[in-house]
């Protein structure tokens, strides 16, 4: 199980597969840019979610709208 945190506080969570929870961040943010070095894929603790491209350049994570974790 996958939970998205989301930068304001809110959760959600259910996703049964990494794939359907980046699949609902890309529904939410059509232009998102998801992933980075070290995320989930690389064996992380989680994955950092930003709105767009540019917001994720140069980045380390401030400009984030969400982060997908594993579930507890």
């Amino acid at each position: 199980m996958y939970e998205i945190h989301l930068s304001d506080g809110r959760e959600w969570d259910g996703y049964e597969t990494y794939e359907a929870a980046t699949e609902a961040c890309e529904e939410e943010w059509p232009y998102a840019s998801i992933g980075h070095s070290g995320d989930l894929s690389d064996g992380g603790d989680r994955t950092l979610v930003w709105e767009s491209a540019l917001d994720a350049r140069d980045d380390d994570g401030r400009r984030a709208v969400a982060e997908i974790r594993r579930g507890r």
